[in-house]
């Protein structure tokens, strides 16, 4: 587990919001990828300047002729590609990333790069990943805080970088992010996943991917307030799912999840808006 320190958020006003997207899951490098909900993420997030992102893996699919899994009918890459397949779609990924980079909290990886990059001993390619759009390696999963601080002009600060927070609001937010975990394709074994990666933690926010389904779970916990801390009160946590850009079932193509008969694919990311002023977050699921 990754545990890179405090995140910081500048926001200029109280009426400011601050929307987290949670991308993963896009396998690029198959051909059941809906690049149109892809091009449609990529432009909301640049839609405005309180947009921030945290990935989530499986950014490519990273299934080459030499794995089981591979089926010609699927592979969006050529023979030629086929022979760099790994820092080939690596640099497809920094492509969709570069735009907002700015933007990014820090990106995990997934199941699929760590298949990949185990048999092929190129667990370097994720780090080069970071180093190029110059964001932190969230690995498997991180824990973190995020500090929302006003008066500042809208902006990010990662670690090792502070904000001074003397004379000015600050609100603070624990995430966990985990790529995910498990084969869970009903809505309870989900819930059940969900309900476990929330119990491992104190995080206030826990979000995972890898089961292509969105889901929110809500949970109340007592705990104490006031500038004593001698007041009972209550503290309400999240955990959610965000969803995947590869389709279940695509037309003239026979995939994985249809073999497997799996539900379709909640396409799109999830994303949780928060008033820092007003302590309040809000779980959307695409």
């Amino acid at each position: 587990m990754e545990t890179p320190g405090t995140f910081y958020i500048g926001y200029p006003s109280r009426k400011s919001e601050i929307v987290l997207y949670f991308v993963g899951d896009l396998h690029i490098g198959n051909k059941a990828v809906s690049k149109s909900k892809l091009n449609a993420i990529r432009n909301e997030i640049l839609s405005a300047d309180n947009h921030f992102v945290i990935g989530m893996g499986d950014y490519a699919d990273y299934i080459n002729f030499d794995d089981k899994r591979f089926r010609s009918q699927i592979a969006d890459f050529t023979i030629e590609q086929a022979g760099s397949l790994g820092l080939e779609l690596t640099r497809q990924v920094k492509e969709f990333f570069e735009p907002f980079k700015d933007r990014i909290l820090g990106l995990c990886w997934g199941n699929h790069e760590e298949k990949y990059f185990a048999s092929k001993q190129q667990y370097q390619l994720h780090q080069w990943l970071c180093t190029e759009l110059g964001v932190p390696n969230f690995g498997y999963s991180a824990l973190f805080d995020i500090a929302f601080m006003r008066p500042y002009k809208l902006r990010l600060v990662r670690p090792p970088g502070i904000l001074n927070s003397e004379g000015k609001s600050c609100w603070t937010v624990r995430l966990f992010v985990h790529h995910g975990a498990g084969c869970a394709i009903t809505s309870s074994g989900r819930s059940r996943t969900l309900e476990r990666l929330m119990e491992l933690t104190d995080a206030d926010i826990t979000v995972a991917a890898h089961l292509h389904g969105a889901k929110v779970e809500s949970k109340v916990r007592l705990t104490l307030s006031g500038k004593r801390k001698d007041k009972l009160s209550e503290k309400r946590i999240f955990g959610a799912l965000t969803g995947a850009y590869l389709r279940s079932y695509a037309e003239g193509l026979t995939t994985y999840s249809e073999r497997k008969a799996y539900y379709p694919t909640v396409l799109g990311s999830t994303k949780i808006v928060i008033q820092p002023d007003k302590e309040d977050i809000q779980v959307i699921v695409p």
